[in-house]
Parts: C-alpha cells; sequence; structure tokens
C-alpha cells in the first residue's frame, strides 16, 4: 500500500537537502554575491530560520538578524570561533474576545547558525536588539604572525 506520508516526509528531506546545499554553495561566493533564499521552515521540526545579513569590516563582522516580538531575555545568543548560532520562540498572542479573521504570524521556534569566513573573538562580542532586529559585532580574531625559530 502506498504511504502518503512517508514520501512527504522524504521529498521534504529532499528539498530541505537541497537547499542548504544551496546555501553552502552561496556562502561559498562569499561578498562576491547579494543573493537572499527564502526563510526556511521546516515542517518536520516546526523551526524557522530567521532572515539575516553579515557583512564585514576591516576588523569585524557584523549580523543583523529579523527576530521581531520577542523579548530579548527569551533569546538564546552562542558565538564559537567562526560560527553565531541564534535561538528563540515568538510567544503565540492569545486574544479573550472574538476570533481570529486572518492569522498569519510564524509561532513557531527559530534557530539559525550563520558560519563565518574567518575566526572571531567571541569573549569580545557584543550584541544590541532593538526594533525587532539583533545586531551582533564579531572582532575578527588576530592572525598569528610569522615567526622565526632559531634551528639549534
Amino acid at each position: 500500500m502506498f504511504d502518503f506520508s512517508e514520501e512527504f516526509r522524504r521529498l521534504q528531506r529532499d528539498i530541505s537537502r537541497l537547499m542548504s546545499d544551496l546555501e553552502r554553495l552561496f556562502e561559498t561566493l562569499g561578498s562576491r554575491t547579494i543573493f537572499r533564499l527564502p526563510p526556511r521552515v521546516s515542517i518536520v521540526r516546526g523551526v524557522r530560520e530567521p532572515l539575516a545579513d553579515v557583512y564585514e569590516t576591516e576588523d569585524k563582522y557584523v549580523v543583523v538578524m529579523e527576530i521581531p516580538g520577542v523579548p530579548k531575555d527569551k533569546i538564546e545568543l552562542n558565538v564559537t570561533n567562526n560560527t553565531v548560532e541564534v535561538k528563540g520562540k515568538v510567544k503565540e498572542i492569545s486574544i479573550k474576545e472574538g476570533r481570529f479573521i486572518v492569522k498569519e504570524r510564524d509561532y513557531t521556534a527559530f534557530s539559525r547558525i550563520i558560519h563565518l569566513p574567518e575566526r572571531v573573538n567571541p569573549k569580545e562580542a557584543k550584541a544590541k536588539y532593538e526594533d525587532g532586529l539583533l545586531v551582533i559585532e564579531l572582532p575578527k580574531a588576530e592572525v598569528p604572525k610569522k615567526v622565526s625559530i632559531e634551528i639549534e
């Protein structure tokens, strides 16, 4: 017997894998392109990936991420040597009277990992959250200088 639900899950895994491959492709292109894939929502996991811009200055990377409607104390931010991870959940509004006519807002959890092209110093990272935008400044790690070693 044909199982539609299993076929649907398989199709979604294939599409998710394709989207990940496309993201990796555009990450390798780096600053040579300005291209944005649409925000993804995993039906299986129920997690969306918020939109983000990443830009670079001489001494730091800056990530600007859209996450409106989330109190800053409900946002989890983790930085490693070359990744930024942002997680949280948008709280669903409840109404005491009446009924929804249109309900388009997404109340699923969100999670986004951004891979940076170079190492950063996580201990010096700074983040601000204002008007639904999370701005993360990530100072680049110092590149070790060439050291001459005397041979014994």
